[in-house]
């Protein structure tokens, strides 16, 4: 996961102030307030429990901004245990009733070849899709293909993590 430690990436910000930043990986409630710091953040592409939406949407009240963050749920069409995600339809309808200061635009899942799956709920609700697997963004009709690696790191264990951006 990368979380900015400082408020803005400065290189970025002067140079393409265009720039709206999705913020795409586990996001851990201890860095939230990281997070909703960088002014440039436009969304958060993973939102994986009710307890994070309702930390994020508090924190981004406080923050103050006239525009409610754009966020999208992140589902698990793998069934995996060990993934990220959770069945969309409880959280989406707590994001839409009970957080006001976030706006839920779509749905995200991480590679896996059943995106059937993600289909039912893109009528259901309209939504927008992020999918991590090129073929899989294809065949869902992706709304937001992620297509590069920002960073890549060692974890602890020294196994490799890439971070992506939109």
């Amino acid at each position: 996961m990368i979380v900015v430690p400082e408020p803005e990436p400065r290189s970025v910000r002067p140079s393409l102030p265009e720039i709206k930043w999705h913020f795409i990986g586990h996001l851990q409630k201890s860095n939230i307030n990281k997070l909703i710091a960088v002014t440039i953040l436009y969304m958060l592409e993973t939102a994986d429990s009710v307890k994070l939406a309702d930390k994020v949407n508090s924190t981004w009240q406080k923050k103050g901004p006239s525009q409610r963050l754009k966020i999208m749920v992140q589902i698990n069409t793998s069934g995996e245990d060990r993934k990220h995600g959770l069945p969309p339809e409880e959280t989406v309808e707590h994001i839409i009733k009970k957080c006001p200061s976030l706006e839920f635009v779509g749905l995200m899942t991480g590679p896996n070849p059943d995106f059937q799956v993600v289909i039912p709920y893109l009528h259901l609700f309209h939504l927008d899709t992020s999918c991590s697997l090129f073929s899989g963004q294809i065949e869902v009709v992706s709304t937001n293909v992620r297509i590069g690696t920002l960073a890549e790191t060692k974890d602890p264990n020294g196994a490799s993590q890439a971070h992506s951006f939109v």
